[in-house]
């Protein structure tokens, strides 16, 4: 897999990197943009690291089929009451955004075992706002490799 392509979708270089070795002080700024990145740092750490260079945070863990995962995004990202947990809804509600914000997926590598199409769906919608105006994040935490 390229660097240019993230669980089979393509990201451009301006789009953000995969780097599966990427500490957690390099995780971005709100001034660097948004983009979507990987790290095996633990969850509070990522959280903390975020919220520490102005990102407002969300934690999505706890659900791997794509209706609960949309639906807790919605929850998590405080979406407006008539958000439908869809992936319409999802583009149309991330495109409102107003402050730089970063979703920290606990539980993305766990869908893209089980579910890959589904997480597929889910992250392209997530993906195509990570260049939007107002600065758009996506963090996939995973298990480091056994040495």
């Amino acid at each position: 897999m390229s660097e240019a392509s993230f669980f089979g979708i393509d990201q451009s270089d301006e789009a953000g990197s995969f780097d599966p070795a990427m500490p957690e002080l390099n995780l971005p700024t709100t001034t660097d943009g948004g983009g979507v990145f990987a790290t095996t740092a633990e969850r509070d750490s990522v959280a903390h690291h975020l919220e520490r260079v102005g990102w407002r945070t969300a934690i999505l863990s706890g659900s791997a089929d794509k209706r609960g995962v949309l639906a807790k995004i919605g929850q998590e990202l405080n979406f407006p009451d008539y958000y439908g947990a869809n992936l319409d809804a999802l583009d149309e509600c991330l495109a409102e955004q107003t402050e730089p914000t970063a979703l920290v997926w606990v539980d993305g590598m766990r869908m893209a075992e089980s579910a890959p199409k589904d997480f597929q769906s889910i992250a392209q919608v997530l993906f195509s706002h990570t260049q939007d105006e107002v600065p758009f994040a996506v963090v996939v935490l995973y298990a480091a490799p056994e040495a």
